[in-house]
């Protein structure tokens, strides 16, 4: 079972942009950090990306592999097993989310 992602997980894009983790799930908490699902919304700040066209920053994020026996308030959760993909504003495909921090209370699957 994996550590499910919270408010406070630290989670970046591939260019080292922000991904904030924004939920209205106000009844579920870890470590008084909010649990996120799959359908919350992951916005990206201070993406660098650039083409030679010009800056292409990753804007969205969205998710596969939620945890599969666990729900917050109907929805999927997040694990850091989950794998997001980084999207610019096009629709583009720009990587995959990095996960390097979360809760160690809680687990799912």
């Amino acid at each position: 079972m994996s550590a499910l992602l919270t408010t406070d997980s630290v989670l970046h894009c591939p260019h080292l942009g922000t991904v904030r983790p924004e939920t209205d799930n106000d009844r579920v908490r870890f470590a008084g950090a909010a649990a996120v699902r799959e359908t919350d919304s992951f916005p990206i700040s201070g993406c660098i990306f650039s083409t030679s066209n010009g800056p292409h920053p990753c804007v969205r994020v969205e998710w596969q592999g939620t945890a599969l026996r666990s729900t917050v308030l109907d929805d999927a959760t997040l694990t850091e097993d989950s794998v997001g993909f980084c999207y610019a504003a096009d629709d583009a495909l720009q990587g995959a989310v990095q996960i390097s921090g979360v809760q160690s209370q809680v687990s799912g699957g």
